[in-house]
């Protein structure tokens, strides 16, 4: 039997127009991820996703397990809250977006964050899957899911993470496209992993300390890329969780189909 590892973790949710794929992510987190906090950012949305989260926190969740504020730099310590709703009050890309919930996941004081597409579910087990593979081994900083199509969950989107081709500027999701029975051997695909694919990437604290948040400059794309190269400087290495699967829509989080 797996052995479950308990820890203080943040999950960190970016909206940008899409609140009922977020609403549905969250009740999702909520329902398999135990006790983690849910820092929701809403990065800057035109059409009342903050609003209509807002509304659905308060109806579905007691006044005490939910909190929400606009972006400030001195954050006041909310742990009691299961859902964090932050409004950025701009579209500062997926880096800087995310970066505001790791700075208030960090001041809480969490030990792991990881940063989950709107678009996707998980499957029971998912975060504690990050953990277990996380807490194995203390140079490993980022480490990614079994991500699957959520239209054909017997389907591999990505395990784990890419392959970068620096002279095409292509990263290619290891296991794409193949069936998710396909025996599969994690200790080689951490091997080839040059990012962790973001729709599911963990971090630990330690990786933040020393390597710092994303960089801002990424407005969308190659943000985890670049996070992990400067991870290899620091000495962290990437892994990869078998047992945590999420469901992925791919795309919703933009606007497009793929």
């Amino acid at each position: 039997m797996t052995e479950v590892i308990q820890a203080k973790a943040a999950v960190v949710i970016l909206n940008w127009n899409g609140w009922r794929d977020t609403l549905t992510c969250i009740r999702s987190v909520l329902t398999h991820a135990g006790d983690a906090q849910v820092v929701v950012c809403d990065n800057g949305s035109s059409n009342g996703s903050y609003e209509h989260l807002k509304a659905a926190l308060s109806a579905e969740l007691p006044d005490e397990a939910w909190f929400c504020f606009e972006a400030k730099n001195a954050w006041p310590r909310v742990t009691a809250a299961r859902v964090v709703l932050i409004q950025n009050g701009a579209n500062l890309g997926f880096a800087g977006g995310c970066n505001v919930g790791l700075s208030f996941a960090m001041a809480q004081g969490h030990r792991y964050f990881w940063l989950l597409n709107n678009d996707t579910e998980i499957e029971p087990g998912a975060l504690d899957g990050l953990l277990q593979r996380m807490s194995q081994d203390p140079e490993v900083g980022m480490c990614g899911s079994r991500l699957v199509y959520f239209d054909a969950p017997d389907v591999v989107q990505a395990r784990g993470g890419a392959i970068y081709d620096p002279q095409t500027g292509v990263g290619r999701h290891i296991g794409v496209q193949e069936a998710i029975t396909v025996p599969e051997d994690a200790a080689e695909i951490e091997a080839s992993m040059d990012y962790v694919v973001g729709a599911s990437m963990m971090v630990s604290r330690r990786f933040l300390e020393s390597v710092g948040l994303m960089e801002e400059d990424y407005f969308l794309y190659f943000e985890e890329l670049d996070w992990a190269t400067r991870g290899r400087v620091h000495g962290f290495r990437l892994a990869y969780a078998q047992d945590s699967v999420v469901r992925h829509k791919e795309g919703a989080s933009i606007g497009t189909s793929h």
